[in-house]
């Protein structure tokens, strides 16, 4: 009978050792998908920010200024997440026009 329990204990552990290792690869999944899913909304905000700047530049006044690209990839950044999440409202819109233009007068002080 001895041997019996030693068996059983082999196979819990066997099992318990396969269960620990698959949460391990779905644990890394997960956390490789969050990171890749960041990386391509910030692609997307950079190629969105950088055809504002374009038409910016485009259309600027000889001596207007021109923010720095950065302040449109983190504004493309916010919109894209809110409607990622399916959270763009007016409201929200508005609040990140505000936050751009306290940046815009952060660098004009």
């Amino acid at each position: 009978m001895p041997e019996l329990e030693a068996a059983k204990l082999v196979l819990y552990g066997t099992l318990v050792g396969a269960f620990g290792g698959m949460a391990g690869v779905v644990i890394q999944a997960i956390i490789t998908n969050r990171a890749e899913a960041k990386r391509r909304l910030l692609d997307l905000a950079f190629q969105s920010a950088t055809k504002e700047l374009e038409i910016q530049l485009k259309f600027a006044k000889p001596g207007s200024k021109v923010y720095p690209p950065i302040l449109f990839v983190h504004q493309h950044t916010e919109l894209l997440k809110l409607i990622r999440e399916g959270n763009l409202t007016p409201e929200r819109y508005k609040e990140i026009q505000l936050k751009t233009k306290e940046l815009m007068d952060s660098i004009d002080a």
